[in-house]
């Protein structure tokens, strides 16, 4: 006996006196780039392609163009349907098992879609080479920092400190395509009870307020121009905005880069919260 507790003695010992271990897995911080000041791109790669995305964290599926689909050896086939915030309907044939390369990191969604993005845009825009979404960061916390140009994929021990102090929202996963879409929407306080706004970071300068919820935020669902429109969404955390239209959706609401750029937003998607503080708080 006496043999063994000398032994488990000296192991203890040794224990504490051994220096601690650095924790081999760090956050992830990926560059967000500015298009045209109101949007963030991200570089993005694929075996021999490479390229530029939209991040667009409420585009659900991660699309490519067709170009990157070829450069990185894919044959697209199937289909995936999702829906824009309109109704319309969108089908994009797919690349299932590509591998993306971003911020020096290997990330595969469910399914990628293969879209070309120029009918989307404005007469000149150059398209991108694909569009970023959520999906790709399946199961990791990640945040949303516009004003730093930054997304971090988060590890456990800096989720921790990142959300100390920070205000949490109500935060519900909008999943489409049979389940293989991601985006994330925020529940927002209204005196009939919460409402769902989508987290766009693909929509620059504005907030959408679905002409059903005009009334309740005291707009004017007919006008054709933009609104004001203050926000409470929760405790201490105030926004406001001159930017607000009414168009007829198929969800609540959306905040655009309007409330991302004066937010940082963190999204635990594993878990299915969320949370916010003001991007000036350090």
């Amino acid at each position: 006996m006496k043999t063994t507790l000398t032994a488990l003695a000296a192991t203890l010992a040794a224990c504490v006196s051994a220096p601690a271990q650095p924790n081999a897995e760090q956050p992830i911080s990926i560059a967000l780039t500015p298009l045209r000041e109101r949007l963030r791109t991200v570089d993005v790669s694929a075996g021999a392609a490479s390229g530029t995305f939209l991040f667009d964290s409420a585009g659900g599926v991660t699309m490519v163009s067709p170009g990157f689909a070829r450069r990185a050896n894919c044959a697209p086939a199937g289909r995936g349907v999702g829906f824009r915030m309109n109704g319309e309907r969108l089908d994009t044939p797919l690349c299932r098992g590509l591998t993306l390369d971003i911020g020096g990191q290997s990330w595969t969604p469910r399914q990628v879609g293969v879209l070309d993005l120029a009918p989307y845009l404005a007469p000149g825009q150059t398209a991108p080479d694909g569009n970023l979404a959520l999906d790709a960061f399946e199961g990791r916390a990640v945040t949303i920092d516009v004003a730093h140009n930054a997304l971090v994929v988060e590890t456990p021990a800096s989720l921790a400190v990142r959300i100390a102090g920070a205000s949490e929202l109500p935060m519900r996963l909008s999943r489409e395509s049979q389940g293989a879409s991601l985006s994330a929407n925020i529940g927002v306080p209204t005196p009939d009870g919460l409402v769902w706004f989508e987290l766009d970071s693909g929509n620059g300068g504005t907030v959408l307020v679905s002409k059903h919820l005009a009334a309740t935020f005291h707009l004017n669902a007919d006008a054709q121009g933009p609104q004001p429109l203050e926000l409470d969404i929760a405790p201490g955390i105030h926004f406001s905005t001159d930017r607000a239209f009414t168009p007829d959706l198929i969800l609540d609401g959306n905040l655009g880069m309007p409330f991302l750029s004066r937010f940082v937003v963190t999204l635990d998607l594993a878990h299915e919260r969320a949370w916010v503080r003001p991007a000036s708080q350090p």
